[in-house]
């Protein structure tokens, strides 16, 4: 801690070890000592007002005339405002500081600490390996980060910026200078190549592996934080946004792609990542793609969403027309609610999920073909099922609404044979109704509850009416009246 005690105890200032660095005014430096006193007092931040008054002094109001000095050292990133509300420090007029908190930067404790920050740059040799070469791009979206931030929060042609943008000039040259004396082959910058990616793209593409490796859902997979990462002022903004947009070679070649997702605030925000298969060449470059063919029956097996159905229950226990029974005897296998995965597929693919879903959809078409046995696949929504999955059914069989005879017949089957029922009891009126078999199913279920809560446990046939036209007016079929009823 030499360079610490150097800096607080030398009664000349610009004599100390790390002034020369802090490429500021004496009385600057001066602030900047006032605050490492305060700092290792554990006073961590100081409001600016009372800061200039400790050290200047309240006669004559002196202290007001050294708030730009606060604001350099601001801008320069040796200190950093502790606000509630987003400032822009090359937009605050100094009235503004007079309130806000101000404290120490780790970039100037570093200083303090090691007495320097040149960065210490790779040797010019050969990269050992990809990982290496790696290892150099990522310190290089460090310090393009570290530039974004200072930007964000001060002026774009602030000293700091200027700092970090003389590193990052020494390393993408030193970055260069050791690729052109590797002669083993680097993944990475033979994939660059092969695309023929922009310095910005390679950028965008670096941030995102970045991200990969540290496993985290960080920041940086953001749209206007990839964006900020490339641009310098608001203008490039505005133009480097076509670098993410739909129809850039970036999505277009697919080599990212992107989510999109509802933020807290109600908008839309897009989350990208780099496609799968571009990452593994990357990550992996030793490993030998395998192709996995899927089976139908095992894939059913695997996944949670698909169930082979094990009936408990034979035929006899359901209604069925006489040629339908008959059909279904030879049947061997169901899929129920076929709609969710043999849906139709998205013509205009806009978004991972739309590509995700083909990928699925084409999966199935080709297994369906090579699968031996004998599958069936129930849905409600024919309309949305894709024709190529249509075709690919031998049979297709319309379970239509029961007529009054069946469903007398399954309301003969589901009312309970020893209940009491009042005298009088007609089971062909409830007949009448146009109802479905689960749709009995439920009704009697419902007026069940309702007359075991009575003290009389008797069915009545009011009490089937009143469920039945609760069931109806609750269904999703058919079309509703919306709007207000006059009564």
């Amino acid at each position: 801690m030499k360079y610490l005690v150097d800096f607080l105890e030398n009664k000349t200032i610009e004599k100390t070890h790390i002034f020369s660095q802090l490429k500021c005014t004496i009385d600057e430096a001066r602030i900047l000592r006032h605050l490492t006193r305060k700092f290792l007092q554990s006073q961590e931040d100081v409001v600016v007002a009372e800061l200039l008054q400790e050290l200047y002094g309240t006669d004559d109001y002196a202290y007001l005339d050294h708030f730009g000095e606060v604001k350099t050292l601001l801008e320069l990133g040796w200190i950093t405002h502790h606000s509630f509300t987003p400032l822009k420090i090359s937009e605050l007029s100094h009235l503004e500081l007079y309130n806000t908190p101000v404290a120490l930067t780790s970039v100037f404790m570093k200083l303090l600490e090691e007495g320097s920050l040149e960065m210490t740059l790779p040797d010019i040799k050969p990269y050992a390996d990809h990982l290496e070469y790696l290892q150099d791009q990522f310190f290089r979206i460090e310090l393009y980060q570290k530039m974004s931030i200072i930007r964000h929060n001060g002026n774009e042609h602030s000293l700091g910026v200027n700092r970090i943008q003389n590193k990052l000039d020494l390393l993408e040259k030193r970055i260069d200078e050791r690729i052109a004396q590797t002669s083993q082959d680097v993944v990475l910058d033979r994939f660059f190549k092969q695309k023929k990616l922009e310095p910005k793209e390679q950028v965008i593409f670096l941030a995102l592996l970045k991200e990969e490796y540290s496993a985290t859902e960080g920041n940086l997979r953001e749209m206007n934080t990839l964006i900020d990462l490339i641009s310098f002022d608001d203008y490039e903004r505005i133009k480097n946004r076509a670098l993410l947009e739909d129809g850039s070679r970036l999505i277009n070649d697919e080599v990212i792609d992107y989510e999109e997702m509802l933020n807290p605030f109600g908008g839309i925000s897009r989350a990208f990542y780099i496609v799968d298969e571009v990452l593994q060449s990357i990550m992996h470059p030793q490993k030998k793609k395998k192709v996995r063919k899927l089976k139908l029956d095992m894939l059913i097996k695997e996944q949670e969403i698909f169930e082979l159905i094990e009936p408990t229950t034979s035929l006899e226990n359901v209604v069925l027309n006489p040629l339908t029974e008959q059909t279904l005897q030879n049947l061997m296998r169901q899929l129920d609610r076929e709609d969710q995965f043999l849906s139709a597929r998205s013509a205009g693919v806009s978004s991972s999920a739309d590509q995700m879903h083909n990928q699925m959809q084409n999966i199935f078409l080709e297994q369906i073909e090579k699968f031996q046995g004998i599958l069936i696949a129930t849905t409600n929504l024919l309309e949305n099922i894709d024709q190529a999955f249509s075709r690919r059914f031998n049979y297709k069989i319309e379970f239509k609404k029961p007529d009054q005879k069946q469903r007398l017949a399954l309301w003969s089957m589901m009312l309970p044979k020893n209940a009491p029922y009042e005298s009088g009891f007609d089971v062909e009126k409830l007949s009448t109704y146009p109802l479905t078999g689960g749709q009995i199913n439920l009704i009697v279920k419902n007026t069940a509850y309702h007359v075991a809560a009575r003290k009389d446990a008797i069915f009545r046939l009011d009490d089937f009416v009143g469920e039945i036209q609760k069931e109806r007016m609750g269904s999703f079929e058919g079309e509703k009246s919306v709007g207000f009823l006059n009564r």
